[in-house]
């Protein structure tokens, strides 16, 4: 009887062994960064080998718990996150699984450079599990994320980051939050809830500036261009110079300057109103402005920095969003909640004129609050997604006179998907760089991933904005898709970090101040250099100025800046 009961042990053990021995764990690719192409990277999990052409799809808003944990321990980064497998639906039987982490550009920068020996950023799943549909393109197909896949993901390192603005750039913001706009360690608060922006520094070269570790190699992929939209709350209608009478459809760029940078900050300050809603002229039957309720997101965001150094602290001027708010003070995000003016919250300011500025942390935080305060004005980067549901309160702007979504000015309401059904936009103010507030987003990933299957997920997340699919989600301008330039113009490149001044051999020369690879020869010494350089300031130029500039002068056009 103890023979057969152990030779019985022994066999279940074996299978026990063997199964586990054979066991193959999927292929992880993980994403972590910004907003903008969280939706649209959503869709492409569906049609690319990379996911398996997942056939399961879960999702979540930000929950505690789950997010983004960088090599150093610093605080966790949460954030949306969207997680697509193949296989089974209980991901028993899943050979591919990818995720996308939704946190800033500059978050998704660190998570990708930050090193410590060899540590890596990685994806925590600590939290609550339960879906969130965050898509609405691809809707959730379980309740709760399985608990296969949280074993398959859960510590994982994060594949690369996404962001839309580039490393250089994302580099810079850093250190001028820390050290010109004297934030140093502290977080930036947001005058609605105790989130918090982290002001951590971080390196796209040499040694991790926390840890000496080095940093990883990257190679840095265009995606595609996304604009900056702005937009108002509509909902208001109590007094003649509420935004919802005066129903604007344009502003000035200039106006922007003016209101972010604190000079102006009444509803009357935007243009384009609705035909005898606004008498000119100071006589009988004008109109007198009210005070606008201004959003600002955190200066460590990559939105904030496109904007703020495409519209706002552009060439000519120094105004800056950050001219309104008082001095950085270290409160621990202390509110109060809903916010006061003047109080302990250095994140909510009303001026004397009776203008309210108020960060928000994130693209998310700030269409909400646009969507619950009256004559409020906000931006942030183009989706669908971002702005579904918001057809009741919120219209955007076009920017003087120049549609980022349609080919004729329009303005009004953000467009909507029905279920997975969304309309094509031909984003003709980007393609050709009229509108004014733009930048293309990029993925930073090992060379590596890059000639692998980052590379083969971001051609099949640019060809899906593009026939022949079927059903086009259009959040972009893919920079190519299906082997063809879309973008036909790109911004000029600048001087970047000196690379030798960080202990690093350059490729090719100290500064790689170069504009991107596809728009012809680079300059004589710089052979064979990758894109380099920041350029979320850049002035706009076609790939065809570009070239020319090289045949003629033996230069590209870098350094100009917008």
């Amino acid at each position: 009887m103890k023979t057969k009961f152990f030779s019985a042990f022994l066999g279940a053990a074996f299978m026990l062994f063997f199964a586990a021995s054979s066991y193959a764990a999927p292929v992880v690719t993980i994403f972590a960064g910004s907003s903008g192409a969280f939706e649209s990277f959503g869709v492409a999990s569906t049609v690319s080998a990379v996911c398996g052409n997942a056939t399961n799809f879960w999702s979540q808003g930000s929950t505690a718990g789950n997010g983004g944990q960088d090599a150093n321990s610093s605080p966790l980064e949460k954030g949306s996150l969207w997680i697509a497998w193949d296989g089974a639906a209980d991901g028993s039987t899943a050979t591919h699984v990818c995720a996308y982490l939704s946190v800033d550009s500059i978050v998704g920068n660190r998570l990708y450079f930050s090193a410590n020996g060899a540590n890596r950023s990685t994806l925590v799943l600590g939290g609550t599990f339960a879906n969130g549909n965050k898509v609405p393109q691809v809707p959730d197909t379980v309740a709760t994320l399985p608990a296969n896949i949280i074993a398959d993901l859960n510590g994982q390192q994060i594949t690369a980051g996404v962001s839309d603005i580039r490393p250089e750039d994302a580099q810079f913001a850093t250190s001028r939050v820390r050290s010109s706009l004297g934030w140093g360690n502290n977080p930036v608060c947001s005058a609605f809830t105790a989130t918090s922006a982290q002001t951590i520094a971080f390196s796209i070269a040499g040694n991790d500036p926390i840890s000496g570790s080095p940093v990883p190699t990257y190679t840095a992929l265009n995606v595609g261009a996304y604009p900056v939209m702005f937009f108002y709350n509509k909902s208001a209608v109590a007094n003649p110079g509420d935004l919802g009478n005066l129903k604007p459809t344009d502003i000035n760029s200039h106006n922007i300057a003016a209101i972010w940078g604190g000079l102006t900050g009444q509803t009357t300050d935007l243009g384009h109103f609705a035909p005898g809603t606004y008498p000119i002229g100071g006589g009988a039957g004008s109109i007198a402005g009210r005070p606008l309720f201004v959003l600002v997101r955190e200066p460590i965001s990559g939105t904030y920095n496109t904007v703020n150094f495409q519209a706002v602290h552009n060439s000519g001027t120094a105004l800056d969003q950050e001219t309104i708010f008082p001095a950085p003070v270290a409160n621990a995000c202390a509110g109060p909640f809903p916010p006061t003016s003047p109080s302990g919250n250095p994140s909510y300011v009303t001026t004397a004129k009776g203008t309210t500025y108020a960060r928000a942390i994130g693209t998310g935080e700030v269409v909400k609050q646009a969507g619950l305060n009256a004559n409020a004005l906000g931006y942030g980067f183009w989706s669908f997604s971002t702005y579904a549901g918001t057809s009741a309160t919120l219209s955007y702007l076009t920017v003087d006179g120049v549609d980022p979504l349609e080919t004729a000015p329009t303005g009004g309401s953000f467009p909507q998907c029905v279920g997975a059904i969304c309309p094509v936009l031909p984003l003709t103010g980007v393609v050709n760089g009229s509108y004014r507030v733009w930048n293309i987003i990029r993925v930073m990933t090992s060379p590596a991933e890059a000639a692998g299957n980052v590379g083969t997920f971001v051609s099949n997340a640019q060809n899906q904005t593009v026939a022949p699919t079927v059903h086009p989600v259009t959040d972009f301008v893919p920079f190519v898709a299906n082997g063809e330039q879309y973008l036909s113009v790109y911004r000029s490149h600048y001087s970047g970090p000196n690379l030798a001044a960080l202990g690093v051999t350059p490729v090719c020369t100290a500064t790689t101040n170069i504009n991107t690879p596809v728009n012809g020869p680079v300059p004589p010494g710089a052979i064979g250099c990758p894109e380099g350089g920041g350029d979320m300031a850049g002035a706009v130029f076609t790939w065809g100025a570009d070239i020319d500039a090289f045949l003629l002068s033996g230069s590209e056009l870098i350094n100009f800046i917008q």
